[in-house]
């Protein structure tokens, strides 16, 4: 039990044992009648996460649609009952989802981070566990709205260069993604964070030599990385594929070449407008994309909404 003493003679912090919690978990379920709430917890990764998907609840308006519905969102570690088998907090959730299978009022969502098709696959008997459409939830919002949003609220519209770099941004993301992905493949890979960060470093030195002529031949040029045939046919392929871009863009290289980009320019606009750190770039465009409601687009979200009422009516009482 959690209350004996341990070693230093302290009691530790009183906690139910696992099978205490599924009792209790199974007397209340007894005791709930036709007024209870019918609550549906969302396990997600990390604080970040967490917000993203409270502010989508709170906009999404699913609980004042139905009389009794209460969805809570929840940090996959405040989970004390699973033990990951791998590091990081999204195979936790994917070990939690497997575990809890059977509890239909659990959902779990995943980075995709830089699965494959395939490897999402192995994940396909839970009902209960989804995967971002993106890699991360930084990557709904990256869309020339958005970008165009963060110039006019953020700098007055001063800042002409974000309103004009999307298309450029879509090819040096889908690049930067295939380079973290070769990194991720090999048999002792360089860290993919420092290795992409070096190329957002890079990309502000290239802008301003090339404000005008943004080309990501040009970009590969100016930092001399050698580019295999097979990474030049899937970037010349861009200009006509039908492929949403938020496929390839890693969650948190967006708002780091967003920062590249403004950095040099806001300077001459610090006694008007705040300097925006990383941080609050991503905070801004994960915002943006809730309260624009472009969520209502993505089929992740629309998948949560058909599960959490097929499962509201099939358990209201």
């Amino acid at each position: 039990m959690g209350n004996l003493e341990n070693s230093s003679g302290q009691k530790p912090p009183y906690s139910l044992e696992e099978q205490e919690k599924e009792r209790t978990e199974r007397f209340v379920e007894s005791g709930r009648d036709s007024e209870s709430p019918n609550t549906f917890i969302i396990h997600v990764e990390g604080p970040d996460d967490y917000t993203f998907y409270d502010k989508w609840r709170m906009y999404s308006k699913l609980e004042s649609a139905h009389r009794k519905l209460a969805i809570k969102i929840k940090k996959i570690n405040d989970d004390k009952s699973v033990k990951a088998s791998g590091p990081g907090n999204c195979q936790k959730i994917r070990d939690a989802a497997e575990k809890y299978k059977d509890d239909v009022r659990r959902i779990y969502i995943s980075d995709r981070d830089l699965m494959t098709e395939s490897e999402v696959e192995r994940y396909s008997h839970l009902d209960s566990l989804f995967f971002t459409d993106f890699p991360a939830v930084e990557s709904y919002g990256f869309s020339d709205e958005i970008l165009c949003g963060l110039n006019k609220d953020k700098y007055g519209g001063n800042l002409d260069l974000l309103d004009s770099c999307y298309e450029f941004l879509r090819f040096y993301l889908r690049f930067l993604y295939f380079h973290r992905c070769k990194l991720n493949q090999q048999k002792n890979p360089e860290s993919m964070n420092k290795a992409a960060w070096r190329l957002h470093q890079k990309l502000s030195d290239y802008i301003d030599a090339n404000p005008d002529n943004l080309s990501i031949d040009l970009f590969i040029d100016f930092v001399g990385l050698p580019v295999s045939g097979e990474m030049r046919e899937i970037l010349e392929l861009m200009d006509g594929d039908n492929v949403d871009p938020r496929v390839y863009a890693y969650g948190h290289d967006i708002a780091a070449a967003v920062r590249q980009i403004v950095a040099k320019r806001e300077g001459e606009l610090i006694l008007r407008y705040a300097r925006q750190k990383v941080e609050y770039i991503e905070q801004y465009i994960r915002d943006a994309y809730i309260e624009k409601r472009m969520y209502e687009h993505d089929s992740l979200f629309q998948a949560l909404r058909k599960r959490i009422e097929d499962l509201y009516n099939l358990t209201a009482k």
